[in-house]
């Protein structure tokens, strides 16, 4: 996938992420010197925002932390 690819409405990858209120968090996969492989969570408008075309929609926040789900990730070793 290249930034400027674009779907059948000719929006991008990055701009259909950042109208979908689905998705709000962009994990990253980081390898640690010890070799034990964990994920990261990043805010999806924080990564996301310079490679807008358009401004992301504000979304309101659930009242609830998580929007009421368990949002802790399983620490995982890959080795």
């Amino acid at each position: 996938m290249q930034p400027d690819d674009t779907s059948d409405k000719k929006r991008t990858l990055i701009d259909f992420l950042g109208q979908n209120p689905l998705f709000t968090t962009i994990m990253q996969l980081q390898t640690q010197p010890n070799g034990k492989r964990v994920y990261l969570k990043h805010a999806k408008d924080k990564v996301l925002n310079k490679y807008y075309k358009k401004p992301a929609k504000q979304v309101s926040k659930p009242s609830a932390p998580g929007g009421g789900y368990d949002t802790r990730l399983p620490t995982t070793d890959f080795s």
